[in-house]
């Protein structure tokens, strides 16, 4: 998977960019503040629909400005012969997607198309967060390697809403809410461990006789107890969900368990242990995606000097490169990188929001 070309349009501190990027690696060079890693949130947004760096698109678009708006041109198949036009317009009003010249109706319908794995300087929440970081770990494998697994969780989505509205203001409908709830969250459940089995089990053999992730093991619990259907569970903690309100186990509920040495990784990992365990996660999630579609997901590298020491980053670097696709990296100095960087490096420099090829 390659971008080609990306247009970027009133984000933060860039008024506008247009950039032909190399289909290796693509160093963004400036100072704190300058811009560089906007360049790669406009990526990340134009992947997933949200920054990896807030939690609305309205405070990275450029302030006084009417509009966000973010294009870019990606090529992807084993072959890299299908191409394809995407487009995101942030307004006050919401938001406009475009693929190929028509309207899109819904942001899947670009992420399908583009998919990006991020190492920034939140990623060891994959370690420390809560149970939904993880989930989307599992999932983002799952939509991008799976795709029949994404109507199975749309739709148990769906009848989740469906079915705390009714514990709030019609308990009759929970009897077929119940039913075809059990049945989307039954396959959603298996799907997520079919995928965890296969990133664990890459991460393993990448961690084998790592002194720092000794008896490394994890789990997947479900969301709901183990010994009983998911139906079975819905109906006997019914009484319950109706005085909280809402479904209180499920796969919405469900969480990856990461131990090491016998104990949750969280606890007993150092900062920056649970910064290399997570980085090896992602590289799992590149690995297995391209064992699985015969391509590569782009990679955007935030910072590498100050999320990784040398050891780490030069490991992540031979891999990442090793593995053949595009990766989209910031620093603020060159020589940071230079030791592990090809001769074929586009190098791009940022500075007060202006982005120049040099």
């Amino acid at each position: 998977m390659i971008i080609d070309r990306l247009s970027i349009r009133h984000l933060r501190a860039i008024n506008m960019a247009e950039l032909d990027l190399a289909e290796g690696v693509n160093l963004f060079i400036g100072n704190n503040g300058a811009g560089k890693t906007s360049v790669l949130e406009a990526v990340h947004i134009l992947a997933t629909g949200r920054s990896f760096r807030a939690a609305q698109l309205e405070v990275v678009k450029q302030q006084g400005q009417q509009d966000l708006t973010l294009a870019a041109r990606v090529r992807h198949g084993c072959h890299g012969d299908q191409s394809h036009q995407l487009g995101l317009c942030k307004q006050s009003d919401g938001l406009i997607l475009r693929r190929d010249g028509a309207p899109a109706e819904r942001l899947v319908d670009l992420a399908r198309d583009l998919a990006v794995i991020t190492l920034h300087a939140d990623s060891d929440q994959l370690i420390l967060g809560a149970p939904q970081q993880r989930r989307r770990y599992l999932d983002w494998w799952l939509f991008h390697a799976q795709p029949e697994f994404f109507p199975h969780w749309s739709r148990y989505q769906r009848l989740l809403k469906q079915r705390n509205a009714a514990l709030r203001t019609d308990p009759r409908q929970l009897d077929a809410w119940d039913t075809s709830l059990a049945e989307a969250g039954e396959q959603v459940s298996i799907h997520r461990q079919q995928a965890a089995e296969r990133l664990m089990d890459s991460l393993a053999g990448m961690i084998e006789g790592a002194e720092d992730f000794l008896d490394f093991n994890w789990t997947l619990h479900p969301g709901w107890t183990r010994q009983e259907s998911l139906i079975e569970v819905l109906q006997r903690t019914r009484s319950r969900d109706r005085e909280q309100g809402f479904t209180s186990q499920g796969p919405h509920r469900a969480e990856l368990r990461l131990q090491v040495m016998g104990k949750e990784a969280r606890e007993v990992l150092s900062r920056g242990q649970q910064k290399t365990l997570a980085t090896l996660m992602l590289l799992s999630q590149a690995r297995t995606y391209r064992a699985a579609r015969g391509d590569m997901p782009v990679f955007l590298l935030d910072d590498l000097a100050a999320e990784l020491d040398d050891r780490h980053r030069e490991r992540l670097l031979g891999d990442v490169i090793g593995l053949g696709g595009q990766v989209l990296l910031t620093a603020l100095d060159e020589d940071e990188l230079t030791a592990w960087l090809t001769g074929g490096t586009r190098r791009f420099g940022v500075q007060a929001g202006q982005v120049t090829m040099l």
